[in-house]
């Protein structure tokens, strides 16, 4: 996982650094490339976890919104963030954008990661007090 983590952070600045600028563009392709993560986030979870066809399905549906929540809770805390301290102007003008695009990448994986986690480790729970079928 620290692995896909740190690719999503250089995918992200490398975003940041050659994507678009405009104000609909730019924002659409972060997002765009948040949903890419989250979605590799899944992909991983489930190849590593060795899961069947019905797994790999909730694997994907759980960290593709695990990841959009993450996102949107990241987006809630920056606003907060940049009203306290009085930002004026852009973000992507500002020093401040490859911190907030590489806050996006690890809201995104930690958004996805975290439910498949929490899933795993129930169902784990749940399979060692089932009794045993001798």
């Amino acid at each position: 996982m620290k692995i896909v983590t740190a690719l999503a952070v250089v995918a992200m600045l490398l975003l940041n650094a050659f994507g678009p600028d405009s104000s609909v563009g730019g924002p659409l392709a972060s997002f765009f490339g948040s949903v890419l993560i989250a979605w590799a986030v899944g992909l991983h979870f489930a190849w590593s976890k060795r899961f069947g066809l019905l797994g790999w399905l909730l694997s994907m549906v759980t960290a593709l919104a695990g990841g959009v929540v993450g996102i949107i809770l990241l987006g809630t805390v920056m606003d907060a963030m940049f009203e306290l301290a009085h930002f004026q102007g852009r973000l992507i003008d500002s020093n401040w954008s490859c911190l907030a695009f590489a806050a996006m990448a690890l809201a995104a994986v930690l958004g996805a990661w975290a439910p498949l986690e929490l899933g795993n480790r129930s169902l784990a729970l749940r399979r060692s007090k089932l009794p045993a079928l001798s």
